[in-house]
């Protein structure tokens, strides 16, 4: 083995998308602009969706006040009947706080966030106004936290133990911890991921430095 590998910098790139359809009432985030984990990258409208939990806890209160009802009228659950209608009325305010849930949980959806921290490589043509689809308009994020140097090989090779290898940014040298060698068609793919961060621009080519463990 030669005592350099020719790499790219890589990193993946994901597609962030809205779970179900609706109008685009926002946009926080454009092509080239930096996002943490979690950040909004858009907004739905949300109208219809706090309609929909108003209702969901209307229904909860009336469910619950029946329940309580229910058991001041019957405070003695020795007789089966009154046990098994017991169980009815449980399962019914039990769902009730579900329905509850799901429609939180769906206008929480309703703002799209982002799963990484990296780069907005496209918004998908996100605009104020436009309805969006789970198969369209996703946002596309370079995910900074994968950074890693990639070596394309013509033939598989069987990795060295005994060997180290590193790279050199800005006059420092940091470790590369290698990966598993993986087909990509007729050729191998080698990753190595850097075992501190490093601050590479994506597609630059670069010599990984191979040497021999003391």
């Amino acid at each position: 083995m030669s005592q350099t590998l020719p790499a790219v910098v890589f990193a993946d790139q994901i597609d962030v998308r809205f779970p179900f359809s609706g109008r685009i009432t926002q946009v926080f985030k454009k092509a080239g602009d930096q996002v943490t984990k979690n950040e909004a990258l858009a907004q739905l409208d949300t109208k219809i969706l706090q309609v929909e939990l108003d209702r969901e806890l209307s229904d909860y209160e009336k469910v619950r006040a029946q329940f309580e009802i229910f058991n001041r009228e019957h405070p003695d659950i020795s007789d089966d009947t009154v046990k098994y209608l017991k169980t009815i009325a449980q399962a019914e305010l039990n769902s009730a706080v579900k329905a509850v849930e799901i429609a939180k949980n769906r206008q929480d959806q309703a703002r799209l966030v982002c799963p990484v921290n990296g780069i907005i490589v496209s918004d998908g043509g996100c605009r104020p106004g436009l309805y969006a689809t789970p198969a369209s308009n996703a946002f596309v994020v370079l995910d900074t936290d994968s950074l890693r140097l990639r070596v394309e090989l013509s033939e598989y090779i069987q990795p060295d133990p005994s060997l180290t290898y590193s790279v050199s940014v800005a006059d420092q040298k940091i470790s590369l911890t290698p990966g598993t060698i993986l087909p990509a068609g007729k050729n191998f793919t080698w990753d190595f991921r850097p075992q501190t961060p490093f601050n590479l621009p994506i597609g630059l080519s670069v010599n990984i430095e191979v040497g021999n463990k003391p």
